[in-house]
């Protein structure tokens, strides 16, 4: 039990809204043994990682590991490209594709972008559409309410004529000389 795996489990602990000294000893130790486990599983992972690291397809380690300089792999193509038509995808092993299939996936993976950049541009184009529209419902709206006002101006206005005629035909009176004599 070092001070580093002490930490660990009192973290661990914590976290879970337990104190060390509130654990039975029990626990403790079985935490220790798990601890154990776990950490010795991290440190093979780990050492996993720096094997596949250090076993990559790449002209200098292959030039190390077959031998031949790395300037012969440069100055000879064939050589070269023997070697780059073996790539891992994301870097894991056993994932080996050829150059080829690299190429048609960056040509695919192009295409998606350029699918992407449509897709946005229509999504702009459709926004400002949209704006466009409400603005053009926003005009309408006060369109409307013009011609509403102005239609009743117009009615008023017709009603006051028709009254002011029918003053000027009650109150307009022409004599009629012929009866007098």
């Amino acid at each position: 039990m070092d001070d580093n795996q002490i930490k660990r489990i009192e973290d661990f602990l914590k976290a879970q809204g337990l104190d060390i000294g509130s654990v039975p000893k029990q626990r403790i130790k079985q935490l220790l043994k798990i601890d154990e486990a776990v950490q010795k599983r991290l440190t093979a992972i780990s050492e996993a990682h720096q094997t596949l690291k250090d076993n990559s397809i790449s002209i200098a380690s292959i030039a190390t590991a077959s031998g031949i300089t790395r300037k012969t792999f440069y100055n000879n193509d064939i050589l070269k490209q023997y070697v780059e038509s073996f790539t891992s995808v994301d870097g894991e092993p056993g994932k080996l594709v050829k150059a080829s299939e690299i190429d048609s996936m960056k040509k695919r993976l192009n295409e998606q972008a350029d699918d992407i950049a449509k897709m946005v541009a229509r999504d702009v184009d459709i926004e400002s559409v949209r704006h466009e529209a409400d603005e053009l419902r926003r005009v309408i709206d006060g369109k409307d309410k013009q011609i509403q006002s102005l239609t009743e101006m117009y009615e008023s206005t017709l009603a006051e004529l028709q009254k002011e005629r029918r003053k000027n035909r009650a109150g307009h009176i022409i004599p009629f000389d012929g009866l007098e004599a």
